[in-house]
């Protein structure tokens, strides 16, 4: 998998690209805002938006994703059924996510939010606050 962070909004908060590489299939962890050097970044790399994953229900982790979907006709997936308004599709502890023949795992990490959600792949994990 290739992962590409970039650093978003006032609180500098994270948001990662996440690539397969065989398939190039991609998705995007965590959105603050929409910021510019996100599409550039995809547009630079030929590479199309499938999906968003939410790790948690705050604003600097979320408040990008009306704008997204406005530029990008993709799922969202959460650990709850609407953010920002936008219904989600519904993970929990157990879960996969696929990017591509990447398959990561859902965990539950509680604390930061209660409803806060991590994303296992191979040795990378996108936590969002967890360890905040």
């Amino acid at each position: 998998m290739i992962v590409k962070q970039f650093m978003l909004n006032v609180i500098e908060a994270n948001a990662f690209v996440c690539t397969c590489e065989e398939t190039r299939e991609t998705m995007l962890v965590d959105a603050g805002e929409w910021n510019p050097a996100i599409p550039a970044y995809l547009e630079a790399e030929e590479l199309t938006l499938a999906k968003v994953f939410i790790t948690h229900n705050h604003a600097d982790h979320t408040a990008g994703l009306p704008q997204i979907l406005k530029e990008y006709d993709v799922p969202v997936i959460a650990s709850i059924p609407v953010v920002e308004g936008i219904d989600t599709q519904v993970v929990g502890e157990g879960d996969t996510v696929e990017v591509g023949h990447d398959v990561g795992r859902i965990v539950r990490t509680p604390g930061h939010t209660p409803e806060g959600v991590s994303l296992i792949f191979h040795d990378t994990v996108f936590a969002g606050d967890a360890l905040f």
